[in-house]
């Protein structure tokens, strides 16, 4: 079972968590969110959420070396799965689409040169609800090449309901 620890926000350079927040606090801005989130019926709504500046961040079993990073906004969820280095392996954005609904629009996953930060290949997913896919492989070393390419997907795995607090099993799967 995971352990969950709290903070406004988590630092990707420094590799370190901003601002810790206490469980209280945390559980406070997610049931406001979630508040926002249910009421969503139209893309009308959804543009009433990015008013709204609640956030906060769930730092799995660590809050020093977290295994995963999950960032609430009122609009959307982005998960960070990290490495032993805490370097950003696989990442995922997820944007609230409807009542109680997060839709998986992007996966990014990420490889390094050796022990260094230097990021040496990646490789992005784009989905739309439609089933639209764009995907973006990129080679950084030792030069950079970039391959494109377009499909369309099923994308009905794409879908996670919004969690509720300290329910979060959903949005860290980390094979999709």
């Amino acid at each position: 079972m995971n352990k969950y620890f709290y903070c406004k926000r988590w630092s990707r350079a420094r590799k370190r968590p901003l601002e810790i927040i206490s469980k209280e606090e945390a559980q406070n801005i997610h049931n406001e969110i979630k508040r926002y989130v249910a009421l969503i019926n139209s893309p009308e709504d959804i543009k009433k959420l990015l008013e709204k500046s609640e956030e906060y961040t769930v730092m799995v079993n660590s809050p020093k070396e977290p295994e995963a990073i999950i960032h609430f906004v009122s609009n959307s969820a982005s998960v960070l799965f990290l490495d032993h280095k805490l370097r950003e392996h696989i990442e995922y954005s997820f944007q609230v689409v409807e009542n109680n609904k997060l839709f998986l629009s992007k996966g990014v996953q990420r490889y390094y040169q050796g022990d260094s930060d230097k990021v040496s290949k990646a490789e992005m997913f784009l989905f739309k609800e439609d089933g639209s896919l764009f995907i973006s492989k990129t080679t950084y070393i030792p030069s950079r090449k970039r391959q494109e390419a377009t499909n369309v997907i099923d994308v009905l795995r794409n879908y996670e309901n919004f969690p509720s607090f300290e329910e979060y099993e959903g949005l860290l799967q980390k094979e999709r």
